[in-house]
Parts: C-alpha cells; sequence; structure tokens
C-alpha cells in the first residue's frame, strides 16, 4: 500500500538512518543525492512497482526563485496561514529511475483541478513506467505527455537497497517543513528574512 502523507512523518526517524542501510557487497556506488522532479524530455524511466515505494496525497509547496525552483514536502498536521494557503499543492511521490541508473522521486500533481489532463496523462505514464520502460514528452497542442517506449530493450533498473523512508529523508533533506514558523513560511508571506 502507498504511503499516507500523514505517514511522511516517518521521515523524522529515517533522517538518522540515510546511509546506513547500505549493502556493502556490491560493487555499485550508492547515490548521494535523491532529486524531486519530472523526468526530461530525453531520459527512459521507470517507477517502482512496489506501492509502498510511493508517497499518494503529500503536501507540498514550490518555491521558484530567480535561479531554481524548489520542492519542500509539509510534514504534520498543521496548516498554511490564510494568505498564502494557495501555495499548498497535493501531490504523489514515486520511487523512479532513469535508464542512466540515476534514482528520482517523480512528483506528479493530483489528476483534479486545472492541468487535469497533464496530470492524468502523468499518472499514465506512472503506471506504465511500473511495468516498462518510458519516455514522457510534453504535447503542448493537446496539453497532455505523449508516452514513447523505448527503440531498444533496456535492462530492468537496479533498485537500491535503500528503504523508501530513506530515499525520502535524502531527497527533502534541508526541504521539510514541520510548523508554519519555517523561514520558508515566513518569506512567503513577505518576510525578508526567509529565504537567503
Amino acid at each position: 500500500m502507498a504511503i499516507q502523507s500523514e505517514s511522511l512523518i516517518s521521515l523524522v526517524s529515517a533522517r538518522s538512518s540515510v546511509g546506513s542501510e547500505v549493502d556493502e557487497s556490491k560493487t555499485r556506488p550508492v547515490q548521494g543525492a535523491i532529486r524531486v522532479r519530472k523526468p526530461t524530455k530525453a531520459e527512459f524511466v521507470r517507477v517502482h512497482p512496489d506501492r509502498d515505494q510511493w508517497a499518494i496525497g503529500a503536501r507540498v509547496i514550490e518555491v521558484n526563485t530567480d535561479m531554481s525552483s524548489e520542492t519542500y514536502i509539509l510534514l504534520g498536521q498543521w496548516s498554511l496561514p490564510n494568505a498564502i494557503a494557495d501555495e499548498e499543492k497535493s501531490v504523489n511521490l514515486y520511487r523512479s529511475m532513469n535508464h542512466q541508473g540515476v534514482e528520482f522521486i517523480w512528483k506528479v500533481k493530483s489528476a483534479n483541478g486545472p492541468g487535469a489532463d497533464w496530470n492524468e496523462s502523468a499518472i499514465e505514464a506512472v503506471r506504465l513506467a511500473t511495468e516498462e520502460w518510458v519516455k514522457v514528452k510534453a504535447n503542448m497542442g493537446a496539453h497532455c505527455y505523449d508516452i514513447y517506449p523505448p527503440a531498444k530493450s533496456i535492462p530492468d533498473p537496479p533498485w537500491s537497497s535503500r528503504s523508501w523512508e530513506a530515499t525520502l529523508a535524502l531527497a527533502f533533506k534541508g526541504r521539510d517543513i514541520r510548523s508554519p514558523d519555517h523561514r520558508v513560511i515566513a518569506a512567503l508571506e513577505g518576510s525578508t528574512h526567509g529565504l537567503g
């Protein structure tokens, strides 16, 4: 069963174990960072088929600066201040890997609401990627993603032995918000001392 957003509080306990689950008998290097992102149009991807490697309905906010965009996860049972409540998004997070063996967390917005065609086609791509390699490209005219199979066979992904909780903790390291007193919340409310 997929992890629900309220269960993501287990990230707290997972922080201390990040990297401690490495099987030293493997010669494959351990990936030291995990990005939260969409697949690029140049890569083939797979999604871990085990639903325990997914987080459905995670609460996030996306902070855009001149140079980048960062996703922060909201942990705990509290609400954003009313002035910025519309910044919160419900997303699904999927443990994924590209054809070069790089793990990442594929963030997909809920199929409901604005951009539903984009979101529904992304969810369909995730479903297919649990079974086979896919490439996902934006189709601007149709307002959706087109899904392509590879021309040649690609071996199954070499999933690491890192737990899902440890993978999430690494992906959101420094980007987990546990209360409305967080500096990112202050910045979104207009404080000059928030982001910087």
